[in-house]
């Protein structure tokens, strides 16, 4: 993670990531904005939501974090379907 966030000011975070997750953010200088999940992962309206309020206050992310299959801790996994909706959000 520290060679990602090396020149990062954001990090975009699962509303359930593990401490030791945001510790490492934290010690790089990485800041973490929660996003809703449900049981197939990270909800795309509430992604593109962050996106929408960082590009309003002019701090878009450096870089966005997504464990789409087997995501720790809850062990969700996206659907075909959800990853190509989070897909079309970052574009």
């Amino acid at each position: 993670m520290r060679k990602i966030c090396h020149h990062a000011t954001r990090k975009r975070a699962i509303d359930r990531i593990q401490l030791k997750d945001i510790f490492q953010a934290k010690c790089i200088g990485a800041n973490t904005i929660g996003v809703k999940i449900d049981k197939f992962g990270v909800v795309p309206d509430s992604l593109l939501e962050e996106l929408k309020k960082a590009e309003h206050r002019s701090v878009p992310p450096k870089f966005i974090l997504l464990v789409p299959t087997g995501s720790n801790p809850t062990g969700g996994t996206a659907t075909l379907e959800r990853k190509k909706e989070i897909y079309k959000v970052l574009l």
